[in-house]
């Protein structure tokens, strides 16, 4: 996920890899609105919120979903 703490972002959809599969089943789903919280100075995780909740993410399961700039954002 490249986004910065504070931005809003639209997922555009989720690759292929181990991580997918969950990545779907927490909301990651394409033209999902989600809220990067946090993100780790060094790497490590990502804190987003989507849907009503807050997900943390490592960075390589972060790295598997797609996102844009929301628009009016």
């Amino acid at each position: 996920m490249d986004a910065k703490a504070g931005q809003r972002v639209k997922v555009v959809r989720v690759l292929e890899g181990g991580a997918r599969r969950r990545l779907l089943d927490f909301g990651f789903t394409p033209g999902t609105e989600v809220c990067v919280n946090n993100v780790a100075p060094f790497g490590g995780t990502v804190l987003v919120g989507l849907r009503g909740y807050t997900v943390a993410l490592r960075e390589n399961a972060g790295r598997a979903v797609e996102v844009i700039p929301e628009e009016g954002a």
